[in-house]
């Protein structure tokens, strides 16, 4: 609860206890996710002019992240993670991907996460293990 509640006032420039269109989309912008300009427009939209507050968006956020969607955009996370256009997440791209999600992880937890992720033993992450991971 408390790294939701990190997160929403990080968004929350104008400490106002409400996440205006214009905070979530700058805090869009600097994910640099693979979003489509058609989603993130989607995702401001159904902001209410009025903001959302913490409660409204931990809903949101938990909703995000417990049911990461279609397929696609699993792939697309893995596809824009993927630096080196191997098929292949090192540790460096797995920590990159959780700083975008303003979800740090430490060193010990990313090797953590790779070992439990990585099933054929080569030090790296698969698209089929990331998907595991994000089962888990």
């Amino acid at each position: 609860m408390s790294e939701i509640y990190d997160i929403f006032t990080r968004i929350n420039k104008s400490g106002s206890n409400r996440i205006s269109r214009a905070e979530m989309d700058t805090f869009i912008n600097t994910l640099h996710s693979p979003l489509s300009p058609q989603d993130k427009s989607l995702i401001i939209k159904t902001i209410p002019k009025k903001g959302i507050n913490f409660d409204e968006f931990k809903d949101v956020w938990e909703s995000y992240i417990n049911n990461p969607g279609d397929i696609n955009r699993i792939e697309d996370v893995f596809a824009y993670s993927n630096k080196k256009g191997n098929g292949k997440i090192t540790i460096d791209e797995l920590k990159n991907i959780f700083i975008h999600l303003c979800e740090p992880k430490t060193e010990k937890d990313l090797i953590k996460l790779i070992t439990i992720a990585d099933t054929d033993g080569d030090g790296m992450v698969s698209l089929e293990e990331f998907k595991g991971i994000l089962k888990k």
